[in-house]
């Protein structure tokens, strides 16, 4: 219904004045159909770690997570949350606009981590109904939380790989113990993993598709963990055995998906990469580190006549023996070493 402006003052003064206008004494009406669109939204939030070792830099990735597919028709807001006593602690949110909600992968960093490593909970809430403003370390309120559009659950992990330099007195053959690895994945009940190694490429990059070996399957806090060889794919490029010379290794978690027990022996591959949340996104390969492996060659230990000897240092016969072991691993503890070149935080 359209009013006048009788009086000319360009202010709606009606019923004192401003009355609507009219056809044969009856007000000019029109009528329409109005829709409001709802507000939705969608999200998938994973599984993964954070704060975290990889070989990309000498330091752990800066605490953050990886929301995926997110998506609202409205400007939102996506917060992370943990539980505290029955009430939802934000450990870190972000904000973005409509128009970047289009099924993106979006980064929130976490600032406030005294929920961490554990089950962590993504949200999306229009900004609009935000019931204040909010920062890492407050409480949602009831009202907020009225209001998600989606949400999500996953457990973020905090993964700690050790692997040292290393040395053999003789080539490492498939079925040997090429290494060991301090591993250490907290954040879950007793969340099975293995690590994998990888080869790297003549220009020292990482071969996700290959595999030199595996550890059996571990849980919790583990030093020492032997990595047994086992060739996969069998015609690989750069996972040829034996292995004499010097090369670099990637070393990896995988979190086991089936019902493996700790101390079940694993082959490489098997199991799928434990994602690592950086500031700028996953970082590659997951929860890595780097470390030369170096495996004497076939002539060492020959004596005059061509047959070997089988004088290694400590008795052990081919492989990794445990002085070599225990000489690598020395004043290791939990230490991340940078393999690559660049040092800055990921």
């Amino acid at each position: 219904m359209a009013h006048q402006d009788t009086n000319g003052n360009q202010t709606y003064d009606f019923p004192d004045a401003d009355g609507p206008y009219t056809e044969d004494g009856d007000p000019v009406i029109d009528d329409a159909d109005v829709q409001v669109e709802a507000a939705e939204g969608a999200l998938t939030f994973s599984n993964q770690a954070t704060a975290s070792s990889t070989f990309t830099s000498g330091d752990p990735t800066g605490p953050s997570v990886v929301v995926s597919g997110v998506s609202a028709n409205t400007d939102s807001a996506v917060v992370v949350t943990y539980e505290d006593g029955g009430s939802l602690v934000i450990a870190g949110l972000n904000t973005f606009s409509a128009d970047d909600l289009d099924g993106a992968d979006m980064n929130v960093p976490v600032a406030n981590v005294d929920g961490f490593p554990g089950e962590h909970v993504a949200h999306v809430i229009p900004i609009d109904d935000l019931s204040g403003e909010y920062a890492p370390g407050d409480t949602v309120s009831e009202e907020t939380a009225e209001a998600v559009l989606a949400n999500e659950a996953a457990t973020v992990f905090q993964g700690t790989l050790g692997f040292e330099d290393q040395t053999a007195d003789e080539p490492v053959e498939e079925g040997d113990v090429m290494a060991t690895v301090d591993a250490t994945l907290a954040g879950g009940d007793d969340t099975a993993f293995v690590v994998d190694v990888h080869p790297t490429d003549g220009d020292g990059g990482l071969v996700g598709a290959e595999f030199v070996g595996s550890t059996d399957v571990l849980t919790g806090e583990n030093e020492a963990a032997e990595i047994t060889t086992e060739r996969v794919p069998g015609d690989g490029e750069f996972n040829e055995f034996p292995f004499e010379g010097s090369d670099e290794f990637v070393a990896m978690i995988h979190v086991v998906d089936d019902d493996a027990a700790p101390g079940d022996a694993s082959s490489p591959g098997d199991y799928p990469v434990l994602a690592n949340a950086g500031g700028d996104g996953f970082v590659p390969g997951g929860v890595t580190d780097q470390a030369t492996v170096t495996a004497g060659d076939a002539d060492a230990g020959a004596g005059d006549d061509g047959t070997d000897t089988g004088d290694d240092d400590d008795g052990s016969g081919p492989g990794f023996g445990v002085g070599g072991a225990v000489a690598a691993l020395s004043g290791l503890g939990y230490a991340i070493k940078r393999r690559l070149d660049g040092t800055d935080e990921q």
